[in-house]
């Protein structure tokens, strides 16, 4: 894939954090608030990440996602209907 990004960067949508951070909200509107998030993000070592490159750190991120949640006056679940469930095996 870093070959195919590096020959054609157009294929790729890059967000920008705050880019993110609203697509990660948008999805934790419509989950089960019964299910614990455990991570959004993670951080590599330098040289492994090819972009988008937001210099955030864990903490941070996630700090920005709870201010982003306030002013939007939205939590996990928010949008979540019990119809979305699937059906048991």
């Amino acid at each position: 894939m870093s070959r195919q990004y590096a020959e054609h960067p157009e294929w790729f949508k890059l967000y920008t954090a705050d880019e993110y951070i609203d697509l990660v909200i948008d999805f934790i509107e419509l989950l089960n608030p019964k299910i614990a998030i455990e991570r959004m993000i993670s951080q590599s070592p330098p040289g492994f990440v090819i972009s988008p490159e937001w210099g955030l750190k864990n903490f941070e991120f996630i700090m920005r996602v709870d201010k982003r949640l306030a002013q939007r006056n939205t939590y996990q679940g928010k949008l979540y209907n019990e119809s979305y469930k699937s059906q048991e095996l």
